[in-house]
């Protein structure tokens, strides 16, 4: 063994030393401090509901105290400890995200008429405006051909019913209606925001309607806001002393 490879060895050993000033360890070649700070994985859930529970059970002993609910959006909320450790970091201990298989409504798309009532009954919660969009949608029947005057707002709408459309019927819609689709958190009253419908004739193929947001995205604000209230809500209720950042 030649003098190069001693020195490398002792190099090597050299590196795995530690110096210990005060309290802290320091890493004796780079003196860097040697921190051993392990931090438990999270616990993930899909509901709010499993987010209060796991407060309430508290088998693995959190100190509640020290931590606070953090809704980070329409889709995500964490139990987050206060920063703590040499490294000042913070530990989720629990995750709550919307689950992504949950169906959506396929909104700013014209799809067929027969599809977009039965997604309007299933992925919305009931609403008197919900009615009177299935409503005025259903009166279009794969027979029916489709003429409309639109001022941007609404549009009036000429159904003619049958193959000769010897029969024809004239609907206007209100342009703007008040919907509450399923986007967020089902344990929440989905918040009601505006849509506009439109209605249009396709060549050789069924009609289709479609509902364009109209509030420009504010519906995750809103979302959000709903989250934080239902959390203050029921920690109150369990006497849960976090407080719920949004």
């Amino acid at each position: 063994m030649d003098g190069q490879a001693v020195l490398e060895i002792a190099k090597l050993e050299d590196a795995q030393k530690t110096i210990v000033v005060g309290e802290q360890t320091f890493s004796r070649e780079e003196f860097k401090p040697v921190i051993f700070d392990p931090r438990p994985s999270a616990v993930e859930g899909n509901t709010l509901t499993g987010l209060i529970d796991y407060m309430r059970a508290n088998v693995e002993g959190v100190k509640l105290e020290g931590c606070l609910l953090l809704v980070k959006d329409y889709a995500h909320v964490e139990l987050v400890e206060k920063f703590s450790g040499a490294r000042k970091t913070r530990t989720v201990f629990f995750s709550a995200s919307l689950d992504k298989n949950l169906p959506a409504f396929p909104f700013d798309s014209f799809i067929a008429v027969e599809d977009f009532i039965i997604k309007a009954r299933s992925l919305f919660q009931n609403t008197a405006d919900l009615d009177a969009v299935v409503s005025l949608v259903s009166r279009v029947t794969e027979q029916n051909q489709i003429t409309a005057k639109d001022d941007g707002i609404s549009q009036e709408v000429q159904v003619k019913k049958g193959l000769s459309g010897a029969v024809s019927e004239g609907v206007t819609t209100k342009g703007v209606y008040a919907l509450r689709p399923y986007r967020t958190f089902r344990e929440l009253q989905q918040p009601e925001c505006s849509f506009i419908l439109r209605l249009r004739a396709k060549t050789d193929a069924l009609p289709g309607a479609a509902l364009f947001d109209a509030e420009g995205g504010t519906w995750r604000n809103l979302s959000t806001e709903a989250i934080k209230a239902y959390l203050v809500e029921q920690t109150g209720v369990y006497g849960l002393s976090v407080p719920v950042i949004a």
